[in-house]
């Protein structure tokens, strides 16, 4: 599902029209992303949590030529289901 799917259907749910829904959507994403790059955690109960996580710095061999690299450390966003929702991901029909 893309941005424009999610729009359409919160502004159906809402009953407001596209605009209003596509600015509420987009400040919704961007303050998510806002307090994340701030070093920020977001939990929406019976959700999930979205976080940065640190990736340290990584040793690779290339298996043709023995020769070993690096792969440097960097920051990786992450989201972790909330229980609810991992279970009803796996619910059985």
């Amino acid at each position: 599902m893309r941005r424009g799917e999610i729009v359409s259907l919160v502004a159906k749910a809402t009953r407001k029209d596209l605009k209003t829904t596509g600015d509420i959507v987009d400040a919704f994403l961007e303050t998510i992303k806002n307090t994340l790059v701030d070093g920020g955690k977001v939990v929406l109960d019976n959700f999930g949590a979205f976080e940065i996580v640190d990736r340290k710095e990584r040793k690779f061999r290339n298996p043709r030529t023995g020769e070993e690299f690096f792969a440097p450390a960097y920051k990786k966003p992450s989201f972790t289901a909330a229980r609810s929702f991992r279970e009803l991901a796996n619910k059985k029909d």
